[in-house]
């Protein structure tokens, strides 16, 4: 598969990240990689026969500690982005408290519950953490719906910040309160549109996940692509997350005259529908595009060889000429022998802003609670203004 990069990562907060946390992926300036060594512990229980996870992330530090909460999709189609979190995230973590908060030298606690890549799950997720654990701030979550579930039933009411490290929706924009660090999909869906019709594709057939990221991506590719750019979209219809058949969407699409078919899903979906489209060889026949969530490593892992030959895909880029990114890189390839996205460093970068403010607040926002020191709830915490040309 082809991946076109279509912008690089946005900038958020203060710019003098190093002397509170050290470097941030690509968000922040910086110079210390800093070393992840995060200790995790999980429990399972809950009651009425359902069964929650909880991940409790310390590294370093002192003997007091301040506990923040993330809600992030650890199981269900949206893993594979979750475990690319869990990577940024214990980066993270790793030089914030290898730094210390504070004069005397603190260190973060995220306690992570599993939104099991459901609006619900997100719910009660969130819950858990605002109500039960008192979290003031919550990182959540990698799914658009899951993210603005979690804001309109629990953070907006709550008086709790919340910053989701991974949703695109435009949809977003519309809440204020609810902060996020990667960039609107606006743009990505427009990219994407510019991308097929430059490939001199004039006819083309969408399918989308039904839910608010898959509504609000698909709006904006359409609406390029038919009133900027004069194409047709013959097909655009929503599908079901979770199904293990979507032969019938594949057979709707493949009855328009569409030269290009454009999948904006999730991995488990999409995989689904490689399989089954090189089942009935559209593969062949048609030109495959989609957005980001359609490239990871499980659906290469889980469709035969050549079932996605020619398959282009736009995905947010990083600052690659940045030298706190590639301090970033180097640190995640000693760390994981592997070659992070630029998803990692929005969790990566989430973790760190997180870092930023709780140093600058320590001195007036703090309080102790059984050993820990917890910011109190409804201290004020500046909200970074968001840019309205950003969507």
């Amino acid at each position: 598969m082809e991946s076109i990069s279509c912008y690089v990562t946005t900038r958020h907060g203060p710019q003098n990240a190093a002397e509170a946390v050290g470097a941030t992926a690509g968000c922040l300036e910086g110079e210390d990689e800093g070393t992840a060594t995060a200790t995790t512990t999980e429990e399972s229980g809950g009651g009425g026969g359902e069964e929650t996870t909880t991940t409790t992330e310390e590294s370093g530090g002192s003997g007091e500690s301040y506990t923040i909460g993330m809600v992030d999709s650890l199981t269900g189609s949206l893993a594979p982005y979750g475990e690319r979190n869990t990577r940024g995230r214990e980066l993270a973590l790793a030089a914030i408290n290898e730094a210390g908060i504070g004069s005397e030298g603190a260190s973060l606690r995220i306690s992570v519950e599993d939104d099991e890549s459901t609006n619900q799950g997100g719910v009660n997720g969130a819950q858990k953490l605002v109500n039960q654990d008192g979290v003031p701030l919550l990182i959540g979550s990698v799914g658009s719906g899951v993210s603005i579930a979690i804001h309109d039933s629990v953070t907006n009411d709550a008086g709790v910040v919340q910053i989701s490290q991974n949703s695109t929706s435009p949809e977003l924009t519309s809440r204020p309160d609810l902060l996020r660090m990667s960039p609107s999909g606006a743009a990505k869906g427009q990219a994407l549109a510019n991308l097929v019709n430059d490939d001199g594709h004039d006819t083309v057939a969408v399918t989308w996940i039904n839910n608010d990221y898959g509504t609000g991506l698909s709006d904006v590719f359409a609406e390029t692509f038919e009133s900027d750019l004069g194409g047709t979209v013959a097909y655009n219809e929503p599908h079901d997350q979770g199904q293990s058949s979507y032969s019938g969407i594949l057979t709707e699409m493949a009855s328009t005259d569409a030269s290009a078919w454009v999948f904006i899903t999730y991995a488990n979906e999409y995989t689904v529908m490689v399989n089954e489209g090189f089942d009935q060889g559209y593969n062949t026949a048609v030109d495959y595009y989609g957005a980001e969530s359609t490239v990871a490593d499980s659906i290469i892992e889980n469709t035969p060889a050549g079932s996605m030959d020619g398959m282009k895909g736009i995905t947010e880029s990083a600052p690659q000429d940045q030298e706190n990114y590639q301090n970033f890189v180097s640190a995640f390839e000693e760390n994981y022998d592997a070659t992070p996205t630029v998803w990692s460093a929005y969790a990566y970068d989430a973790d760190g802003l997180v870092g930023v403010r709780l140093r600058r607040r320590d001195r007036c926002g703090a309080r102790h609670r059984g050993g820990r020191r917890v910011l109190r709830r409804g201290a004020r915490v500046r909200r970074p203004r968001r840019d309205p040309s950003r969507g």
